[in-house]
């Protein structure tokens, strides 16, 4: 890649600096100026003068303002930004987009300076949008003038004054890449310095290029046919230049990336990269000139979840994070901690979490929990409004406070990464220049916006293959131009007016893309100079081609390209070996194991899911919840339940209940299962009205039960059991236990959710723990339901040996002896199961719904082997 502008050689020896329009032309120039004194065997050279034209501007402000304190004190980009913000905050105080809007305004703005439009002309009054922005330019203008500050857009006016009383005197430059419109002020500016300017001619090879276009299905088989086609070019020439144009880069960066790598990772065929000297690094074999904002790069993004502590809470998401960031001192040895401390936070489930709920899970990591004590020293530094140079301090103390960016050591571009932070907290310091002072929150969000804009892009120009946008490449030449996008939907690109400025406006003074005769030809010039950037040019399109481009190239067939495997493509099928793995080592428990009856409905469910869940402990973090979940509410339900019928007691004291004594006792209860939480106004709010649903449910279920057909007192609730089976010793927690007359005993258990009696039934019931409360009490149990306790659909689920209550639900079972001795061998069977170690994947119906053990187990493999079966059978 090298500039389309051969003379700017012969224009630094004559002693003259280079200009160009912005910064990848400038950075071009210096790398071809310093290709050009290696080959002249130089080992040691003065830097030459390139500058873009606002880094020229601003050399001469330098210059003025040390020969002339009078000079304005000049903004930064940022500076500017945030002063166009904060007056059109004022003025339009309900605006949805400030920061969108402000950015389009300084650029309007410039394109006024740049192309003298006068205040006064009337094309302003077309449209009130631009009146808008003429108010917003003069409170800008009032308030420079009261604070003796400018624009780098008005060094444009301002220069020519001072080359006129000598308070600058540049040397000469000659400007590269500017085309052939030149705005009214750089001409001015021009003329202002004389015959000590000139303006470089763009040269292009006087042979016929050979323009070639092929028609390819859409834009990502486009992007692959030009990376096959540049690794092409570049094995057959190794000190060849390609270009290749991408329409919208900054969007598809992702893409061209993805492509390119796979196409050049092949490292045997990439003769182009590899060293003609022992010992020289080998170069990247493609440059991709797009930026990925600072945001989503690894080092910044841990440093701005630090910073959320200056927040009273955070979410939960974030602090599990920040538990787990790489980027914190301690990170490495205490990472198992760590992330154990996160799955405990995650169980409070909450949505946002303090800085004290992170101390408590951080109890087993030493270095963690010294850290939070220097964080808390310097949060106390954090009152109310500060001055923006306040926050950059206090922003630097929590990073130092939690020893950001961590322990190890910091790559190439992790250290880019740690540099841009710094400036950009530097920057944030500046602001103060132009702004209030301002809570945390929001120098927070400044720090965010001057990091998403301050993207460096870290360049290599010795790469033979270059990626630009499609309409970035002009004042640039190549061995060899590839151009995706070439279809009427990206070429040419859609010119950019500035917006506040109203199209009459933009005809009378001539901006680019204002009148469109002339719009029309400098497409047609753009064109031109397009098809030449290359002495070879490849054009690849998908629908129709653009009729700018149709005239000047010849259709291409698919010669010249790469037909070699990506990676992905070189890997030769491998046969695998299938092993039949369903058994784990038998189970020995020392003491009574963690989970209780739930291990058995585990083992009916899926027996390798009880193993990873029960055995490997394999568990997924907890959901926060906003407000109460099923789970809350079914506590409640049993709680308040629990609390009911300590003072009912019986069937007998229940019927001779008033309604309106039996709502009291119901209300109470769901009163004292419900805590409330006064400090939260939103937490008070929500158990308000769940122990007003609490209430109603509970009353209605004991009236259902006030229709029981046999007589009952409540023996045991919640009351804690132990059952000695296969070898294991399980805790069991019975919901309640009614004992009838004749001393039989009926088990319920509360469910909130619908139920049916089949889940009682089968070699693997999906709801065994009924009946693993009948095996533990003996013959003496005469029935055992859900108390289905759902709005609306309350009844009495299961079986019992005489009738119990109404409703086809409750059904009678002939041989419940019999019933019960199924039900006892399939306890048995399912716990022997466990203990010997049975873990296949064997879910029954609906058992993988709501698993957590999906990433971890099998069942996928084993569906597509049955579909693959049924497809062979059929």
């Amino acid at each position: 890649m090298r500039l389309a502008y051969p003379d700017f050689h012969k224009a630094i020896r004559d002693g003259r600096g280079i200009v160009t329009p912005n910064r990848l032309l400038s950075a071009v120039a210096h790398h071809e100026f310093a290709v050009a004194q290696l080959e002249g065997s130089r080992e040691s050279w003065q830097r030459p003068a390139i500058h873009s034209l606002n880094a020229w501007l601003v050399t001469l402000w330098h210059e003025a303002r040390h020969s002339h304190s009078s000079v304005p004190a000049l903004l930064s980009r940022s500076q500017e930004q945030l002063l166009w913000r904060n007056l059109i905050q004022e003025d339009v105080p309900g605006l949805f987009d400030l920061e969108t809007t402000a950015r389009m305004a300084v650029s309007a703005n410039r394109a006024a300076i740049e192309w003298r439009i006068p205040d006064s002309d009337e094309s302003w009054h077309d449209h009130s949008d631009a009146q808008q922005f003429l108010r917003w330019r003069a409170a800008v203008r009032k308030t420079c003038r009261d604070n003796g500050w400018i624009t780098r857009a008005d060094l444009l006016s301002l220069v020519p004054g001072w080359l006129s009383s000598g308070s600058c005197r540049p040397n000469p430059v000659a400007l590269a890449g500017f085309g052939e419109v030149i705005s009214p002020a750089l001409r001015e500016l021009l003329d202002s310095l004389g015959n000590s300017a000139t303006i470089l001619k763009q040269q292009y090879s006087a042979r016929k290029v050979q323009c070639r276009a092929r028609e390819l299905a859409d834009l990502p088989t486009e992007v692959e046919e030009a990376a096959r086609r540049a690794r092409s070019f570049c094995e057959a020439a190794s000190e060849t230049s390609v270009g290749v144009l991408v329409p919208a880069l900054q969007e598809n960066q992702g893409l061209v990336r993805r492509i390119f790598r796979d196409v050049f990772q092949p490292a045997s065929g990439l003769a182009l990269v590899t060293s003609k000297e022992a010992g020289e690094e080998r170069r990247p074999p493609f440059q991709i000139h797009s930026s990925v904002s600072a945001l989503e790069r690894p080092v910044v993004a841990a440093a701005l979840l630090i910073l959320e502590l200056t927040n009273h809470r955070l979410e939960i998401s974030a602090a599990g994070a920040l538990l787990r960031s790489a980027f914190i001192k301690g990170a490495q040895p205490e990472r198992s901690e760590r992330a154990l401390a996160d799955l405990e936070l995650r169980r409070l489930r909450e949505i946002h979490v303090s800085l004290r709920d992170l101390e408590n899970v951080s109890r087993s990591c030493p270095q963690l929990k010294l850290s939070w004590a220097r964080v808390r020293t310097v949060l106390q530094k954090k009152r109310g409004a500060l001055p923006l140079a306040n926050w950059s301090e206090l922003f630097g103390d929590l990073l130092g406070a939690l020893g950001w960016p961590g322990d190890v050591e910091l790559s190439s571009s992790e250290q880019e990464d740690f540099e841009l932070w710094k400036a950009a907290l530097s920057e944030l310091a500046a602001l103060d220049f132009v702004s209030r002072p301002l809570t945390g929150g929001q120098a927070l969000v400044y720090l965010k916006r001057l990091l998403s804009e301050s993207a460096s892009q870290r360049e290599d120009l010795f790469a033979p293959v270059q990626i630009l946008d499609l309409g970035s490449s002009e004042g640039l030449q190549f061995d060899q131009i590839i151009i995706t996008g070439g279809s009427e939907e990206h070429w040419p690109p859609r010119s950019r007016t500035p917006a506040f400025l109203p199209p009459r406006l933009q005809r009378t003074y001539g901006l680019p893309g204002g009148q469109p005769e002339r719009s029309q030809e400098d497409q047609r010039h753009r064109t031109e100079l397009l098809l030449h950037s290359g002495r070879k040019c490849f054009v690849t399109y998908s629908g129709r081609l653009s009729p700018l481009i149709a005239t000047s190239v010849r259709s291409a067939d698919a010669t010249g390209r790469w037909v070699g495997n990506t990676p992905r493509e070189s890997y030769s099928p491998a046969a695998l070996e299938e092993l039949i793995d369903q058994m784990a080592p038998p189970f020995r428990a020392e003491q009574a194991p963690r989970g209780g009856t739930s291990i058995l409905k585990l083992q009916s469910l899926c027996p390798f899911r009880a193993f990873a869940e029960i055995r490997l402990r394999a568990q997924s973090p907890e959901d926060a919840c906003f407000g109460f979940d099923s789970r809350d509410r079914g506590g409640f339900l049993h709680r308040a339940l629990q609390i009911a019928w300590q003072q009912l007691e019986t069937s007998e004291r229940l019927a001779k209940t008033s309604d309106s004594a039996l709502r009291e006792i119901v209300r109470q209860a769901a009163l004292l299962a419900v805590e409330k939480d006064e400090n939260s106004p939103f937490h008070e709010l929500i158990s308000m009205a769940e122990r007003e649903r609490l209430e109603n449910l509970v009353f209605d279920w004991l009236q259902l039960e006030k229709g029981r057909k046999q007589p009952f007192t409540v023996r045991t609730i919640e009351q804690e059991q132990w059952l000695d089976i296969a070898g294991m010793r399980l805790r069991l927690r019975l919901d309640r236990v009614d004992e009838l007359k004749d001393g039989r005993l009926v088990l319920i258990d509360y469910k909130s959710g619908k139920q049916t009696a089949s889940k009682l039934e089968g070699e693997r019931p999906a709801e065994p723990q009924l009946l693993v409360y009948a095996t533990a009490i003996g013959p003496q149990v005469d029935g055992i339901f859900f108390g289905q306790i759902k709005a609306r659909e309350l009844r009495a689920v299961g079986f019992s040996r005489t009738r119990h209550f109404d409703g086809r639900s409750a059904t009678i079972k002939k041989d419940w002896d019999d019933y019960l001795e199924c039900g006892r061998e399939s306890v048995q069977r399912l716990a022997a199961g466990f203990v010997d170690g049975e873990a296949a994947v064997d879910p029954i119906k609906g058992a993988c719904d709501f698993c957590a053990q999906k990433p971890f187990c099998r069942v996928k493999e084993q569906l597509n082997s049955a579909d693959e079966d049924d497809e062979f059978s059929n």
